[in-house]
């Protein structure tokens, strides 16, 4: 055994360990969307069956106001899927790394290759917009001890600065999911 191999390890275990972190967010969104449901339905059964006595225009208040728990669960969705966003972009950043020339030098423990081990979601070596436009590395994020001195290749860094919020937003079935719920809704509440 090399004394190089120990970063392969790490670089299997960290790709590991994106599967395991993708896998649990998945099951966390999953079970959002299922809660959601229960929690929208409920509201609608409670309304149309006591809260009925009084006005029809109350109602139908009460009916459209229950548009607002599609959109809150469909905001915390976009915010895990962030997270998967993350994950998938730094495994993706792993796949191309591998795949390219610098990977068998960077096996070899050539320094030149600084390639940035065990950032799961992809925060801590990661690039900002600058006033000026061009990109930066988040220096707080990233551990600069005197014996470390930790020097990162800036084609290595991820960026978050793409603005991917509507994509998130309307990412798979979370474009179906909520605004058929948030109209419904409002249908309801329009109908009764």
């Amino acid at each position: 055994m090399t004394p190089t191999n120990h970063r392969v390890e790490i670089l299997m275990k960290e790709m590991d360990m994106i599967q395991k972190n993708i896998h649990n967010l998945d099951n966390i969104i999953f079970r959002m969307k299922n809660f959601a449901f229960a929690f929208w339905g409920g509201a609608l059964y409670l309304i149309t069956e006591h809260l009925t006595e009084g006005t029809g225009m109350k109602t139908k208040w009460y009916l459209a106001c229950t548009a607002v728990i599609p959109v809150v669960f469909w905001i915390i969705h976009t915010r895990w899927q962030r997270h998967i966003d993350m994950s998938s972009k730094r495994e993706k950043m792993i796949s191309y790394f591998i795949n390219s020339p610098a990977f068998t030098q960077w096996i070899a423990g050539d320094p030149a290759i600084q390639f940035p081990l065990y950032d799961i979601c992809g925060w801590i070596y990661t690039t900002e917009a600058t006033e000026e436009g061009q990109k930066k590395t988040k220096e707080s994020k990233i551990p600069t001890w005197d014996r470390f001195k930790i020097k990162i290749e800036a084609s290595y860094l991820l960026d978050h600065s793409d603005g991917r919020w509507w994509k998130l937003l309307f990412y798979k079935d979370a474009a179906w999911y909520y605004p058929i719920m948030l109209l419904f809704s409002i249908g309801f509440a329009v109908v009764y």
